[in-house]
């Protein structure tokens, strides 16, 4: 951008003019320059281009930003070079502050170039010059502000905040520094009261569907005190209900993913599958390939098995034990509508219980990890 041109002066509109007032002055401006409704065309035409030039800059919150920085070093250096002409005699060598005056001339041209690249959204880069300046001069307060500009654009909003603290440290009256800071800081309060609202939504929502889990299988169990026909045509099931057994096969699943899903059981490959089971200081084999597979043949072939496995690795799991003990309990409560059918129901019905009891551990356990810690 040309240096003796203020685009401020151009839209006739204060430095602290709002959007609104810039763009309605700008309209003003382009209906009466424009090059269609103007008798001099080349006059009209290099005006408008001025006109929409500085529109240009300063719609754009960004661009303004950096065009202001611009218009602060473009003064400061107008009045440096102003006391300079009229306290500095040509015979005189450098004063202290002459050469202090020189040494901040290269941070001043790094500021600027700084400012050219947030302008041109090169925020990569600018950021990379604003610590370059900043390490050379630790109390640079556009070099700060400049820095967090970028971090703001970023959304790294938390960054941004350290930075204008910074500036504002560094120059306290600067109302700009103070607004970015303020407006940061806001953004930073909306993202931190949207993450309480997540948060309780994500723990208002587990506490919801537990509860309808649990009415779910209440409903699956009274369900069960309906009659229908027994499966005659399996003989180790001829006096059990074919619906009762499938709902206490759907009863028993969903209450091991209940209770996999409150952290009442460990997560089953722990348990079953890297279990830390030894004896000796050996590794056994995981009690998952071959638990559920004896359950499928007979419960109690399956609780045999493991309550030797547990002995001879001198390691109980209360969540496998906790499995054994509820399947029997849900097998007695299925078992009262039909009493004529609670024998076969314990003796072959607790193993295919045991196996779904087991397949909703084990898919709450793919999804815990949204729900605990």
């Amino acid at each position: 951008m040309p240096a003796e041109k203020d685009y401020y002066q151009i839209l006739g509109v204060p430095r602290d003019a709002t959007q609104e007032q810039i763009k309605r002055r700008y309209r003003e401006l382009v209906r009466r320059y424009h090059p269609d409704v103007n008798p001099d065309k080349t006059a009209s035409h290099q005006l408008f281009v001025e006109i929409s030039e500085a529109y240009r800059v300063l719609s754009d919150p960004s661009m303004r930003a950096a065009y202001n920085l611009e218009l602060d070093r473009r003064r400061s250096k107008q009045q440096e070079e102003a006391a300079t002409r009229a306290s500095s005699s040509p015979r005189t060598g450098p004063s202290a502050s002459r050469r202090q005056q020189y040494a901040q001339h290269p941070i001043e041209r790094m500021v600027e170039n700084a400012a050219q690249l947030f302008a041109q959204r090169r925020y990569n880069d600018a950021a990379a010059l604003c610590r370059q300046i900043i390490a050379r001069d630790r109390t640079n307060a556009r070099a700060y502000t400049l820095l967090g500009d970028v971090y703001y654009a970023l959304g790294r909003i938390e960054d941004a905040i350290v930075m204008y603290s910074y500036a504002h440290q560094y120059a306290p009256n600067d109302a700009e520094v103070v607004r970015k800071l303020n407006r940061a800081l806001a953004v930073d309060e909306a993202r931190m009261r949207r993450a309480v609202l997540r948060t309780r939504a994500l723990t208002q929502t587990p506490a919801i569907l537990m509860s309808a889990g649990w009415v779910t299988a209440a409903v699956l169990f009274l369900l069960s005190f309906q009659s229908t026909p027994p499966l005659t045509w399996f003989s180790v099931f001829d006096k059990v209900p074919g619906g009762s057994l499938l709902l206490l096969m759907a009863d028993t699943g969903l209450v091991g993913l209940l209770l996999a899903a409150g952290n009442a059981l460990g997560r089953f490959e722990d348990e079953m599958f890297f279990s830390a089971i030894r004896r000796g200081g050996h590794v056994g084999p995981p009690v998952g390939l071959f638990v559920p597979l004896a359950a499928i043949l007979c419960f109690w072939v399956a609780l045999a098995f493991y309550l030797i496995y547990a002995w001879m690795q001198e390691h109980f799991s209360a969540s496998v034990g906790k499995a054994f003990g509820i399947c029997l309990v849900m097998v007695g409560l299925f078992s009262l509508p039909h009493p004529e059918a609670a024998g076969q129901l314990f003796l072959w019905g607790a193993g295919p219980a045991f196996c779904t009891f087991c397949f909703g551990w084990l898919v709450a356990d793919t999804f815990r990890p949204n729900w605990s810690a």
